[in-house]
């Protein structure tokens, strides 16, 4: 029998791609943003049960049981990129909401995901301990996204749990997938661009007869990833169509520049072909891609669940 995910903090949903998957059915999520909770009902057959609405407070008896919830708490304050760092009350208080919902709804199995600064936080204390209360046994890792076969390091927290049993090993690691591979059939259609004066340079002073991808940022800061190399960890920021706020461009060795594109973004992202961002203004796609669950990571995780 196909078992039935629901999320908290769903955003564009990608992790329920990789739910799919992994063989479960999508029964509902939990988004604040009504804007990005219409994309998520757009590409999903749950259709307008992505409920947009904020987590506290929300009538969890209402919605329909669920065999797994994945929970992925919004913590921009425990991101090490933020130097404003540290919990907030609204932390807690996702915090608490979350094991409200868990308390209602008991599904067999839970994951969470965040960045690695949460493992500090009080917040992630209290839904671990109230795992335990409710009668899971939770583990948590520290797991690098490219270790699956995602094509970007990316580190974030991932926690499993199941309620009344044991949990299988994590998956083992795979060989890294380079962003060149990733998105090598795209390469054609990527807008041209420009490098900076500064850049050209500092990549004066390199040999390179490879493709590589460029992250640059404010402070002049100039970093490469190699053809054979994943991508850097997408973000949230920035507008990946137009050069103002761009973070990432590829250099070819015939001096061509390109620049990323929502649909090259969300292939580093691991994200399938078929879900569609067509209709989202370009900074609604680049935040729900640098902000959600690479979809092949979810997929791995809950495929690591049951024995």
């Amino acid at each position: 029998m196909t078992k039935i995910s629901g999320s908290l903090f769903t955003g564009g949903d990608l992790a329920g791609a990789g739910a799919i998957a992994a063989g479960y059915s999508l029964a509902w999520g939990v988004e604040l943003d009504p804007a990005i909770a219409e994309v998520a009902n757009h590409n999903f057959s749950y259709g307008d049960r992505c409920h947009a609405a904020s987590v506290v407070g929300f009538p969890w008896a209402k919605l329909d049981p669920v065999d797994h919830l994945h929970i992925s708490p919004p913590c921009t304050r425990a991101s090490a990129a933020n130097n404003d760092r540290g919990e907030t009350q609204l932390d807690l208080d996702l915090a608490r909401a979350s094991i409200e919902a868990l308390g209602v709804l008991l599904p067999s199995t839970v994951t969470l995901e965040n960045v690695i600064g949460y493992r500090h936080f009080e917040s992630f204390k209290v839904i671990v301990n109230e795992l335990y209360r409710l009668g899971y046994w939770p583990e948590w890792s520290i797991i690098n996204a490219a270790d699956v076969g995602v094509p970007q390091t990316r580190k974030r927290i991932i926690l499993r749990a199941v309620r009344g049993g044991y949990l299988s090993p994590l998956p083992a690691p795979v060989e890294w997938v380079s962003w060149y591979s990733a998105i090598e059939d795209l390469i054609p259609s990527l807008p041209e661009a420009k490098l900076g004066d500064w850049q050209i340079a500092h990549l004066m002073k390199l040999v390179i007869g490879q493709p590589v991808m460029i992250h640059a940022n404010e402070q002049r800061s100039l970093k490469l990833r190699w053809v054979d190399e994943p991508a850097f960890t997408q973000t949230a920021g920035g507008d990946s169509e137009r050069a103002p706020g761009c973070n990432h461009k590829f250099l070819f060795p015939d001096g061509t520049v390109k620049r990323e594109t929502v649909r090259s973004k969300a292939r580093i992202q691991s994200v399938p072909d078929w879900y569609d961002l067509s209709g989202c203004a370009v900074g609604l796609a680049q935040k729900i891609l640098g902000n959600g669950v690479p979809s092949l990571l979810m997929q791995r995780i809950m495929g690591s669940l049951h024995p």
